[in-house]
């Protein structure tokens, strides 16, 4: 067991990972001093993006379903209609919840209007979320995504084995694709989709403690058939960031850090940026093409609508790079102020974006002070979002439709209906997301006139 001190660097460690610095160029002629170890790779060399890997000109367009940070942070997840949640019982189970922006109601998603919505009857149930349940979302399906529960046994009982499976959008025909093994794990990054097939990163957890390498996962939607496409290199730490055209984009960790307990908290944070990161696009066939390579202090990146951005840390400059161009196009430079006149150092990037804004923390290096902010790549503007709950915690965006934001206006408390193991009636107290819409021009303008919803859900707290 780890002790207290141990705990802490591994907390310093995640804050690294998360709010890591800044980039170097992807292109000599466009930075002096380019480090050694960003390498751009030209693509017209090995690999013409215009055109599907399989040659054909007509190959489906593969995109992200999940969260942008990855299928773990997918318990909430939306389209221009409404949003999607996995409530997370007391008592282990849990419900599909929907949003719905027409109605402007939170409702089970459930076929049965008077129902406790507690057994398989209804189509918001869910037998368990232990170990973790998460969504995924196309044009035409629903997924659930439920991890193994920890210590699972293959002669333990089916509530405890992870699986993925379907449904309409309305719930409805749920079916299971395919069953976890006891001792398989889906990797943090996220899931993509080309329309006919789901791809997802899976593992196995040996019994030394150790994984097998990451395998690139093909499940096809319409029967469940699984197949594994490519074993990836088993030194780097892999996660699936975006998507290009007909391929996946992949990022990987060349030498991932690694924990001991004789490593100081300064030692951690050496190693973490020292780490190299490493750009790839990836195939539904299998086929790697090397993009570029850059040090984890040297950039903080982001992915959306098929290109990559970034914060340079060399030329403080915030980037777009196509992936089909040598050249990326710099969006935003100089001081970063705002009506305050404090003066911020760079930008970290969220992985997140709605409504074709970036999302990103300004962030002041000295003193650690950081506002919330988001930058439009059209008219490269960079504004300072000011709204904040009763809390004085920042308004956070969960899911985007055509006219409105879904938010979190902090935390409330509710009262929670549920059934024991036993079967009794139990009613828990939870500090529960207070679910607000927004339209989107009110948000951008830090205008607080929130639309409250309709609960059906849940009931306050007296």
């Amino acid at each position: 067991m780890h002790d207290s001190s141990f705990c802490r660097k591994a907390f310093t460690l995640c804050i690294c990972l998360l709010f890591s610095g800044c980039a170097a160029s992807l292109s000599d002629a466009n930075v002096k001093g380019e480090k050694a170890v960003t390498e751009n790779i030209s693509l017209a060399d090995s690999m013409n993006l215009t055109q599907p890997s399989d040659g054909s000109s007509d190959a489906a367009q593969m995109k992200i379903i999940s969260s942008a940070n990855g299928i773990i942070a997918s318990s909430i997840l939306g389209n221009e209609k409404g949003c999607y949640e996995v409530f997370d019982r007391p008592a282990g189970g849990g419900n599909l919840l929907y949003t719905d922006y027409a109605t402007k109601s939170h409702i089970y998603l459930s076929n049965q209007i008077n129902s406790d919505h507690n057994n398989e009857s209804d189509t918001s149930y869910l037998e368990s979320t232990i170990g973790g349940c998460y969504l995924a979302l196309s044009d035409d399906y629903l997924f659930i995504f439920k991890l193994n529960t920890p210590s699972f046994a293959a002669d333990e009982t089916s509530e405890r084995q992870g699986y993925i499976a379907r449904c309409d959008l309305d719930g409805a025909d749920r079916q299971i694709l395919t069953k976890l093994a006891a001792n398989e794990s889906i990797v943090s990054g996220c899931v993509a989709c080309d329309g006919e097939n789901l791809y997802y990163l899976s593992c196995l957890l040996q019994d030394d403690g150790t994984t097998t390498p990451s395998t690139l996962i093909q499940l096809k939607i319409a029967d469940g058939t699984r197949r594994e496409i490519c074993q990836l290199d088993s030194e780097s730490r892999h996660f699936i960031v975006g998507a290009h055209q007909d391929k996946i984009i992949l990022k990987s960790i060349l030498n991932p850090a690694k924990l001991s307990d004789d490593l100081s908290a300064d030692d951690i944070v050496r190693a973490v940026q020292e780490q190299v990161h490493q750009l790839t696009l990836l195939s539904s066939d299998g086929q790697q093409q090397e993009l570029c390579r850059w040090k984890q202090d040297e950039r903080s990146e982001m992915f959306m609508n098929g290109n990559m951005y970034y914060w340079d840390k060399e030329t403080n400059g915030l980037y777009c790079w196509d992936l089909e161009s040598d050249t990326p196009e710099c969006l935003f430079a100089g001081p970063i102020r705002f009506d305050d006149e404090v003066s911020y150092d760079r930008l970290s990037l969220s992985a997140d974006s709605f409504d074709g804004h970036l999302l990103v923390t300004a962030v002041q290096d000295s003193d650690g002070q950081a506002v919330s902010c988001a930058f439009d790549p059209i008219s490269k503007s960079l504004q300072k979002l000011t709204l904040t709950s009763d809390d004085e915690k920042s308004v956070l965006i969960l899911a985007e439709g055509s006219e409105y934001f879904l938010v979190r206006y902090g935390l409330m408390e509710y009262e929670v209906p549920d059934y024991a193991p036993d079967g009794r009636e139990i009613t828990t107290t939870m500090l529960l997301p207070n679910l607000r819409l927004i339209a989107k021009s009110d948000y951008w303008n830090n205008i607080p006139n929130y639309i409250l919803l309709d609960d059906y859900v849940y009931s306050r707290k007296p």
